[in-house]
């Protein structure tokens, strides 16, 4: 992420980093921290660039979106390999009392099947939205993603 903000920065773009330790912080709790800043902005649009589970710390965040609050307009969200559908790592490492202590209280959040955090999170409205994704070894169907 540190080319990317220094790109944005020298194309005259004011970047701010949030940063949040992804195997202690809660992604409710990160959603809710996100909300507040923004909130508190005198932007008049914000956009975003998440990498991973960042875009679920975003989408998070739209739980706390109302009628009755006035955050900046969200113009633009680009999402670099985004698990918005669970990751099947973390399917295969959730089972364990083990893993859940190493890798922290995410980890189920993310898994895959349909009534995971991560299916259930809503997705961004009223603004534009891009996905770039990548996929390991032999080609895959992606229409799922």
């Amino acid at each position: 992420m540190g080319k990317i903000n220094r790109a944005l920065r020298s194309e005259g773009f004011k970047t701010v980093k949030f940063r949040y330790r992804s195997v202690h912080d809660d992604l409710n709790m990160l959603g809710l921290q996100l909300f507040n800043i923004i909130k508190e902005s005198n932007d008049d649009t914000i956009s975003f660039v998440t990498h991973s589970m960042g875009a679920l710390v975003l989408r998070s965040m739209y739980q706390y979106l109302d009628t009755s609050c006035t955050i900046p307009t969200i113009f633009r969200i680009v999402m670099l390999a985004p698990p918005n559908k669970g990751a099947e790592i973390a399917d295969q490492f959730s089972s364990g009392k083990l893993s859940s202590l190493i890798f922290g209280p995410n980890l189920a959040y993310m898994k895959t099947d349909s009534d995971s955090y991560a299916n259930k999170l809503p997705l961004p409205i009223s603004c534009e939205v891009g996905v770039i994704i990548g996929v390991r070894g032999k080609k895959k169907d992606i229409t799922h993603l």
